[in-house]
């Protein structure tokens, strides 16, 4: 009989610090079953209608070929896990040239953001508290990710309602940048409504966003001005 699953095993390199959980940033042992074996958070075609990508609670990227008559299941891109809930992603985006793919949700810290490189299933840049100084106040789930059709900008909405734009090709430190602050009550916490729900680049390069109460903002992706409500 075939097997279902196969392992993957990957050896760790020397380190020079001590290795803990937050420190390991590739994967080691992971899963590849042939398809899902979670709940599917988004879905997203390739825009040259090449692959169809799926990501959700299984914590990886899943990539089927699009056959004339069927799909066809490809290698997977992982990014690093945990055992517990910590890995699941919720976003999914890809580039207009259809060669990257951005994911994010509750990542190696929660509010990570990943930058894949679909040929090779190799990550290409990482959004991340832990080496991004000015990210470090996004501490909320990833709920959208949108890239930009010309830049290399990424758009990330968080579970408190606030914006970040990401340019994935500057140096770490000047990376990350907040273009709307988190939606807080009176007593300076945010409900489930505050959630961004969707988040896109307008023809002007604004972002333009929904939170789950409805709204839809724009605000310019450099931050110049707060945003603006549009509907809602």
């Amino acid at each position: 009989l075939a097997p279902l699953a196969v392992l993957f095993l990957a050896s760790a390199a020397p380190a020079a610090e001590p290795q803990t959980r937050l420190n390991v940033f590739d994967p080691a042992v992971v899963l590849a079953p042939g398809g899902r074996t979670a709940a599917c958070d988004q879905l997203q075609f390739t825009p040259d209608g090449r692959q169809l990508l799926a990501v959700g609670d299984d914590k990886c990227v899943h990539v089927w070929d699009v056959q004339p008559a069927e799909l066809q299941y490809a290698r997977p891109a992982w990014w690093n896990s945990f055992r517990e809930r910590r890995g699941s992603m919720f976003a999914l985006a890809v580039s207009p040239d259809s060669k990257r793919a951005v994911a994010g949700g509750l990542g190696r810290l929660t509010s990570d953001v990943v930058v894949f490189d679909l040929p090779s299933r190799r990550i290409a840049a990482a959004l991340s508290a832990a080496i991004q100084p000015g990210y470090a106040k996004a501490t909320g789930t990833v709920w959208a990710v949108a890239f930009h059709p010309t830049k290399p900008l990424v758009a990330v909405g968080q579970e408190d309602g606030s914006i970040w734009v990401w340019d994935h090709a500057a140096p770490p430190a000047d990376a990350a940048r907040r273009v709307s602050a988190p939606l807080l009550n009176d007593q300076g916490a945010y409900d489930i409504l505050a959630r961004t729900s969707w988040v896109g680049f307008g023809p002007d390069g604004d972002i333009w966003f929904a939170r789950r109460t409805g709204d839809v903002f724009s605000a310019p992706a450099d931050g110049s001005a707060a945003p603006r409500k549009r509907f809602g």
